[in-house]
């Protein structure tokens, strides 16, 4: 069994990439629906949260989050392009 690090890494570089949702057990819910949005790190996800008036690569901001956190990771359906919830 794979832990969670290892399936957002499988997630993240699938071609083509394919949206996911990221629910953490403090109730935090990420949508990730582009591989620019989120970094990869050894202990930890930094998810970025695309600036509204201009396109990536800039960001309005960041959150860090733990891999031990991740309660439950799902696929998205729809491939709108919106920012992490």
């Amino acid at each position: 069994m794979i832990g969670f690090q290892e399936f957002v890494e499988r997630l993240h570089h699938t071609q083509p990439f394919a949206p996911f949702r990221l629910h953490m057990s403090d109730g935090r819910v990420y949508e990730i629906r582009d591989p620019a949005w989120v970094r990869i790190c050894t202990h930890e996800l930094v998810i970025f949260f695309p600036h509204k008036d201009q396109p990536p690569p800039r960001f309005s901001r960041y959150e860090v989050a733990d891999y031990q956190q991740i309660a439950r990771v799902e696929p998205i359906a729809e491939a709108a392009s919106a920012g992490p919830a």
